[in-house]
């Protein structure tokens, strides 16, 4: 049986203590006209590998987008805002 040394290794064979993880999420999720988070399905699907690398004593970076903004353009209407506001309720956690 062939070995491959550059084979892309599961998440449970990383060594994450005391490093900082960056994990790209797709929290592209549904808002009313109030800013506010129509259906959290994508935030909970992802909650399972944040509160893992957590767990592991890990630094989380976690980054996504929201809607379609102009590139290097701030818009208030994409902030994550609202999806911070989510995570935090459901992991028990604060954001930055």
């Amino acid at each position: 049986m062939a070995v491959y040394a550059n084979r892309i290794k599961k998440l449970s064979e990383v060594e994450m203590t005391n490093k900082k993880v960056f994990i790209r999420s797709d929290l592209n999720v549904p808002l009313n006209e109030n800013g506010v988070v129509l259906d959290t399905t994508r935030i909970e699907s992802s909650l399972k590998t944040i509160r893992y690398v957590l767990q592991q004593r890990a630094a989380v970076f976690l980054t996504s987008h929201l809607g379609r903004p102009i590139e290097g353009k701030y818009d208030e209407n994409f902030s994550l805002s609202p999806v911070v506001s989510v995570m935090e309720r459901l992991l028990k956690k604060k954001f930055r």
